[in-house]
């Protein structure tokens, strides 16, 4: 065979090689990347987000997950109760200054910060003194997360009010006359639920239509949209970086590749596909299982 005829045929041949193992490679590192006993749901190409549009019933809890972190990779639980905002599962309701809800507290240089969800019954942040039996309210806001910064803290905040929930983004510090107060920093537009620690000087927040990645003083960068009306629960990232969000039916993933994140939705093993049943006006999840 002539030289050159030998050169042009690599020539073709190597883009086309080269194409199926990029391929191949990104298949088995997606396939490898799926948590055992999990499969990632058939969007048809599309932004899961965009396909998972139907709502869920009352009874839903039965069939959402949360995630927490582990020490080698998130861990997938079936709801139990309310996730705690810091990555572990709530014990139960705490009664706070009268008010009944979940509780959040953080440590800071001269006592420590008391915040409540008490849900449609109203939640507050209180600032406690060391050495004190006094309470100071700074809100009166639902408290979803106390997130520590240099300086003082961020509180992601939750206002109820049928039908919907919005939320808001607060710096709390010390003011100039040594006393404790928030500055609010933006409105996020939607209610808060869950947020960890990403690194050393930011969050992910989940709210509940997006996935947010929050810095130390309060710089907001949208990462994605999450599924219509499957209300986020808890979030947990990965080692590879990978950010799980735990909802009902589904575990949403946004996964890391370079600087960006690829959208999932990652369904059980046991669970053939999700079923879409219209009641009314109104079309229902549910899981179709062998099981």
């Amino acid at each position: 065979m002539k030289s050159w005829l030998f050169v042009i045929i690599c020539l073709l041949v190597t883009p086309l090689t080269e194409n199926r193992l990029d391929a191949q490679n990104e298949k088995a590192i997606k396939q490898e990347s799926v948590p055992p006993g999990w499969h990632i749901f058939d969007s048809r190409g599309n932004d899961p987000a965009l396909e998972l549009t139907c709502r869920v019933h009352g009874s839903d809890r039965q069939d959402s997950w949360v995630v927490s972190p582990g020490d080698d990779t998130v861990i997938i639980k079936r709801w139990g109760q309310k996730p705690a905002l810091n990555g572990g599962l709530s014990d139960g309701l705490v009664r706070v200054n009268g008010k009944a809800g979940w509780e959040t507290e953080q440590v800071v240089a001269d006592g420590k910060l008391i915040g409540l969800d008490g849900g449609e019954f109203g939640g507050g942040l209180w600032f406690a003194p060391r050495g004190s039996s006094e309470q100071v309210q700074l809100s009166s806001e639902n408290v979803m997360a106390i997130l520590p910064v240099s300086g003082g803290a961020l509180i992601l905040t939750e206002y109820f009010h049928y039908p919907h929930n919005s939320g808001k983004l607060y710096f709390a510090s010390e003011n100039s006359g040594g006393k404790w107060a928030l500055r609010l920093t933006v409105d996020l537009g939607a209610a808060p639920v869950a947020a960890v620690r990403e690194g050393p000087t930011s969050f992910i927040a989940v709210t509940a239509d997006r996935a947010l990645r929050i810095d130390d003083s309060g710089n907001i960068q949208p990462l994605g949209t999450l599924p219509a009306y499957l209300r986020p629960n808890s979030v947990a990232i990965g080692k590879n970086g990978d950010i799980y969000i735990g909802m009902p039916f589904v575990v949403y993933r946004f996964r890391k590749t370079g600087k960006s994140y690829l959208p999932e939705a990652l369904i059980p093993d046991s669970c053939n596909f999700l079923h879409r049943s219209a009641v009314d006006t109104d079309t229902f999840c549910s899981c179709n299982s062998d099981q």
